[in-house]
């Protein structure tokens, strides 16, 4: 293998944007030797700058409008519940810390039990601290600005709190797991986020999507006297070129042919520098947007699906219950059985007038339309899905002692509505009528993780067995798409009603 090329740090460039003032430190940018070991130091020497902001606690601003906004509130501005106990809850839990405690008094001290007991009833204990601390009103402000957010809960407001050397700084870098990630480090508070993880598209093409909003690029370059059309030249950087640090004392440009890859001097600073100030306007308008449509900060997630999964949450209230059986839990993984892959020959042929001497006017008119399903993933998301409640219908066992039971049971499951309150998982044995498989055959369906044997094999692989591995043959499991017989199958109450209809 050759090695065609090796690309070294030789520069750097950042800035910091703070939020919540609009303040912008920067940009900063380095071009030396070095450049590694200089970002992950001037970043050290930075991050004491933010907390030695952050440490600077600001007084609450109290207008008069504040003032009535806070006595009239009975909600709370972060999780928009109400400010008060619960009641039913605080007696559900005290109800379960009863128990607990009486099963504990009957266990002796030791039985590994018992430690799970203390721990469940500390638990508990807590619980209900924390649901009677749910009236308690307190005023949530910006310890930046001292800007009034609302009436919060108690313990919601202390968790907002900022704190110096302990609150986890963002630093956003654009395609960092890809490329940027090989040249730098972790660095103690500071959080890395990859933007791209979020907004999977170039730099170029995100800012341009900004259109005429860039206001953190516009006003630095306003300062320094450069036009939005001159800023909007810098787009290449030709990488290959820059060799060593003396083609940054180069005064021309390089021939265009040399821009596949190349740069210089003074067009590299406003090449980097664009680079970080159009990140930090993409970054920033993202943010806005989801915090408009979420109230989610994207700079405390890792990428777009962490951020998604706890938008569902917030936008449907919903609260999904964990599985506490490993029985349950080890069945609904059993129905989990991914996607099949193959190599096949699609092949049709069409007739119609379009297709000149080849059509047929004596054979039916046929045509060819490609069809794909896309977005299979996002379709099931959007189906009702098992969020908690998790019950054993009725055991294996029973069942085969009671055919007039399993009957009942099937009728009812196959009667159930796709957007039934309750579901079902079901493990079943069946089969396919032989009159179901010339129509089957192309894609069987239920497609099981089965050991092919060697008596599975078609004439034509057996053959090449014998020629390639001069008949070696052992049995693996693949995921196979097959008419056989099904043995211990769980599947979802939707998928059986399908394979119900292909049968009829």
């Amino acid at each position: 293998m050759r090695k065609l090329a090796e690309q070294k740090a030789n520069s750097f460039c950042y800035l910091v944007h703070w939020i919540d003032t609009g303040n912008v430190w920067g940009p900063f940018l380095y071009r030396g030797e070095n450049a590694t070991q200089e970002f992950v130091r001037r970043i050290d020497q930075e991050l004491v700058h933010i907390n030695e902001v952050l440490a600077i606690k600001h007084e609450r601003i109290e207008t008069e409008e504040d003032k009535k906004r806070f006595a009239e509130a009975d909600t709370c501005w972060i999780c928009k519940g109400k400010i008060a106990i619960d009641r039913e809850e605080v007696k559900c839990l005290e109800n379960k810390a009863s128990w607990l405690n009486n099963k504990l008094e009957n266990t002796p001290k030791n039985l590994e039990d018992y430690k799970a007991l203390t721990t469940q009833i500390l638990k508990v204990t807590k619980a209900i601290d924390q649901v009677e601390a749910m009236d308690i009103k307190v005023w949530d402000h910006c310890y930046i600005t001292g800007k009034f957010h609302g009436s919060a809960h108690r313990d919601y407001n202390l968790k907002l709190q900022i704190q110096d050397w302990k609150t986890p700084i963002p630093v956003i870098f654009h395609n960092f797991q890809g490329y940027d990630s090989h040249l730098s480090m972790k660095v103690g508070q500071l959080k890395y986020i990859d933007s791209m993880q979020f907004m999977n598209s170039s730099l170029i093409s995100l800012t341009k999507n900004l259109g005429d909003n860039h206001p953190i690029t516009t006003k630095h370059f306003k300062k320094l006297s450069y036009t939005e059309e001159q800023i909007a030249l810098v787009e290449v950087y030709p990488y290959n070129y820059i060799d060593s640090h003396d083609r940054f004392q180069e005064t021309e440009l390089p021939l265009y042919h040399e821009f596949h890859s190349t740069l210089k001097g003074e067009y590299h600073d406003i090449y980097l520098k664009t680079d970080i100030l159009s990140l930090a306007d993409v970054w920033t308008e993202f943010r806005k947007m989801s915090m408009e449509y979420y109230e989610l900060d994207p700079s405390h997630y890792v990428s777009a699906s962490s951020l998604s999964w706890d938008a569902q949450l917030k936008m449907t209230g919903v609260r999904i219950e964990l599985f506490t059986d490993m029985a349950m839990h080890d069945f609904t993984e059993k129905a989990k059985r991914d996607g099949i892959s193959m190599a096949c020959q699609r092949y049709f042929k069409a007739n119609n007038p379009k297709m000149g001497e080849a059509y047929d006017p004596s054979k039916p008119t046929s045509w060819i339309s490609y069809v794909d399903a896309t977005n299979l993933y996002g379709h099931s998301m959007s189906q009702y899905l098992p969020i908690g409640n998790y019950q054993w219908e009725a055991s294996r066992e029973y069942l085969l002692k009671n055919p007039a039971m399993q009957k009942a049971y099937l009728k009812m499951v196959l009667k159930a509505k796709p957007n039934a309150r309750h579901g079902y998982f079901l493990n079943i044995k069946s089969h396919f009528p032989l009159k179901t498989h010339d129509y089957l055959r192309d894609l069987p369906p239920a497609v099981e993780n089965v050991a092919v044997g060697k008596d599975w094999l078609c004439p034509y692989n057996a053959k090449l067995v014998e020629q390639l591995d001069g008949g070696r043959f052992s049995a693996t499991e693949k995921l196979v798409p097959h008419l056989g017989p099904r043995k211990n199958y769980v599947i979802h109450y939707q998928e059986l009603q399908y394979y119900v209809k292909l049968e009829t």
